[in-house]
């Protein structure tokens, strides 16, 4: 703000309480209140604000100022890239590259992981559906051509970042700083150059505050569709008599937002939303691959290219491009300065004879064992076999995510099923149609009872520490610890009891 408007915040009131504790003497110098410091994010919880009452206000308006930021961004990264290469040139920048996995595959892994966060964005469109004129055409259409676009610009930004600042002072500036990493990388080469930080800085905040709308847009209408079927209270499925939004859903998603915006830090979150983001992804999968047999007849307006002819080209390009590779690029290859060795069994004649036999054995399994009425039209196994490798990679990639998000995921997990189990289940539109109880049993109201204590007691225990750990700290008093496994402990009984009453009274599963 200061570099951009010169305007001065105090940091006590623009930084969450996570980040001030890593920054010496934030927390000292912020007002006290009885004895505790007063930190938070106070222009975090504006922009939320703002971006809740625009979203109340229409979908229309929503889609025009989400516009006009997206314009901005691509501005400010186009601006970014210039002004990086105007500064520091390609030969310089490549030596900030070396080394290129400073943390080796799993660092990078772990990386992808996290930056999975600015993809989640595509799937919320898919949440307006009903608000758009031709969804069959108009939704495949804008988020593939909306990720490709944006994979590029991903590419391109991280390449120059990464070749602006070093690996270690990036780590280094990070571990005692608040600082948007693109400024940060700005200010390391032209300290002086302080107008193109601020117009950085100002593209950074109008990217955030897009990615929220975009966030906040899908959230309310999950919630109003899960009410709509009965799994949430009535009240979640209205809808504004004027603008025509889900404003009660939105104005609830806001406030839980901005409260979390306010003293939570950005990398917590971004962790707790990916692992959710890709347990959905494989949920969706997966159910991809259940509905192609259980309801084979539903209308599929969209459907993914996938002929076999294709596939059978790229198999001869992979085929042609392995055979060759050893004379190609020699026993090893260079790749950023590292040295790869090709595998053994690559670099010895054996390999001109068993990488054809593959490929010939591959080509005839299919040839023989696919339909001979639909060779050439659709992709062998092609009704599970994308989407199981979407599963797959969605699974690969949450277990590169730190293990406080996993603990995080469980307790909302739990949560959800205590919702379900105390009110969705006798309330839902499919539970009317099985002759469901209009009321929920005792039995559930305590399985849902003792999943909301154990998620209490898993989102209040130390994630980071080990049972030892853990049963140190309780012989030693420690309340915090004492209460959550207290919490959890009382949870599990509560559910076994509830559990053996449902049973004994001979109940269907939940």
């Amino acid at each position: 703000m200061h570099d951009a408007f010169g305007i001065d915040i105090p940091q006590w009131l623009s930084t969450d309480f996570r980040t001030a504790r890593k920054i010496p003497g934030l927390i000292d110098s912020a007002p006290h209140v009885f004895g505790l410091p007063i930190v938070f994010n106070l222009l975090a919880l504006g922009i939320v604000a703002l971006i809740t009452i625009v979203l109340v206000w229409g979908i229309k308006e929503s889609a025009e100022f989400n516009a006009v930021m997206v314009g901005v961004k691509i501005l400010v990264l186009l601006f970014f890239i210039g002004i990086a290469f105007y500064f520091v040139s390609p030969s310089n920048m490549a030596k900030n590259w070396h080394p290129f996995q400073p943390t080796g595959w799993g660092g990078t892994l772990a990386g992808a992981a996290v930056v999975f966060f600015a993809y989640i964005g595509f799937d919320a469109v898919s949440t307006v559906a009903e608000e758009t004129k031709n969804p069959s055409r108009d939704l495949p259409i804008g988020i593939i051509a909306s990720l490709i676009i944006c994979t590029i610009f991903y590419v391109v930004v991280a390449a120059v970042f990464t070749g602006l600042i070093p690996y270690n002072e990036l780590v280094r500036r990070l571990a005692t700083e608040q600082a948007e990493p693109l400024t940060m990388a700005l200010d390391h080469v032209a300290p002086d150059a302080r107008w193109a930080s601020a117009i950085v800085s100002f593209g950074s905040v109008v990217a955030h505050t897009a990615v929220l709308l975009v966030f906040q847009l899908g959230q309310p209408r999950i919630f109003f569709s899960i009410a709509r079927d009965g799994l949430l209270p009535p009240v979640f499925a209205k809808v504004h008599p004027k603008f025509k939004t889900p404003h009660v859903t939105t104005i609830l998603t806001g406030v839980i937002v901005g409260a979390f915006a306010a003293v939570m830090s950005i990398d917590e979150m971004v962790d707790l939303t990916n692992i959710g983001t890709l347990f959905a992804f494989v949920l969706v999968c997966v159910g991809i691959i259940i509905l192609r047999y259980k309801d084979p007849e539903r209308r599929r307006p969209f459907r993914v290219p996938s002929g076999t002819l294709p596939l059978l080209l790229l198999g001869v390009v992979v085929f042609l491009v392995f055979y060759y590779l050893p004379q190609l690029v020699g026993p090893q290859v260079s790749i950023f300065g590292h040295q790869i060795s090709l595998p053994a069994l690559m670099k010895s004649n054996t390999w001109r004879y068993v990488e054809p036999t593959v490929f010939i054995v591959a080509t005839l399994a299919l040839l023989y064992f696919y339909p001979r009425s639909t060779l050439g039209k659709r992709l062998p196994l092609g009704a599970w076999s994308l989407p199981l490798l979407g599963a797959v990679s969605c699974i690969f990639l949450m277990y590169y995510l730190p293990p406080t998000s996993w603990w995080r995921f469980i307790a909302w997990l739990m949560i959800g099923l205590s919702v379900y189990l105390s009110y969705g289940y006798a309330k839902s539109e499919l539970g009317r149609k099985v002759d469901r109880p209009r009321t929920t049993p005792g039995w559930l109201m305590l399985l849902g009872l003792g999943s909301m204590l154990i998620a209490i007691g898993i989102l209040a225990i130390p994630h980071h520490n080990s049972l030892s750990e853990l049963s140190a700290q309780m012989s030693g008093g420690d309340g915090r610890t004492i209460i959550a496994a207290g919490s959890i402990i009382l949870g599990v009984l509560l559910g076994i009891v509830g559990w053996i009453v449902g049973m004994a009274k001979g109940n269907p599963q939940a």
